[in-house]
């Protein structure tokens, strides 16, 4: 039985999927974010998470933050002193944040600074304290903030349930919860 390279998508004789789950992970960033004719909002950055294939939500304004489809996604703002503001049609501001390793990603007005950090600029990092933490996943796919990991070269480290990318996109979701 030929095994195939691991990045093949496609059975030996291209009939079917070779890996379900990689079909599923990137079936959320099929739909375009931006491009011709889906200018149907302002700019604004949707947070990532390529492991799982899902955006980060929020389900009602007291519950935490979570992975999920991306068509539930909030909508951020990424602004040049590195804060991660929630794009709402409100006045009030609202910001990504943490109280330190180990504790809840939250929305709150809390002014806090997150920079992509490492070599693949996809960990999302904030001081707190003096304690440098990166959003991570937990549990039912809650964001947490930990210790950053495999941030000394170590090949043997796995890194990737802190990766995450902001995704410029001018796409209106219908299920659209941040507003």
């Amino acid at each position: 039985m030929n095994k195939g390279s691991p990045y093949e998508i496609l059975n030996h004789n291209w009939t079917g999927v070779r890996i379900s789950t990689f079909l599923q992970r990137i079936s959320a960033i099929q739909p375009p974010f931006r491009g011709p004719g889906l200018k149907e909002t302002g700019q604004h950055n949707i947070i990532f998470h390529p492991l799982m294939g899902m955006c980060v939500i929020r389900e009602s304004p007291t519950a935490p933050l979570k992975l999920g489809s991306c068509n539930q996604s909030v909508n951020w703002i990424y602004t040049p002193r590195k804060n991660l503001m929630l794009k709402k049609k409100k006045m009030t501001r609202r910001y990504l944040q943490t109280d330190g390793p180990g504790k809840a990603v939250t929305i709150g007005r809390n002014l806090t600074t997150w920079e992509r950090i490492s070599a693949s600029r996809m960990h999302l990092a904030t001081n707190v304290g003096g304690n440098r933490a990166c959003l991570d996943v937990e549990g039912q796919q809650e964001l947490v903030a930990r210790d950053c990991k495999c941030l000394g070269g170590d090949a043997s480290c796995d890194p990737s349930s802190q990766w995450f990318i902001l995704l410029s996109s001018t796409r209106l979701w219908r299920n659209l919860r941040s507003n």
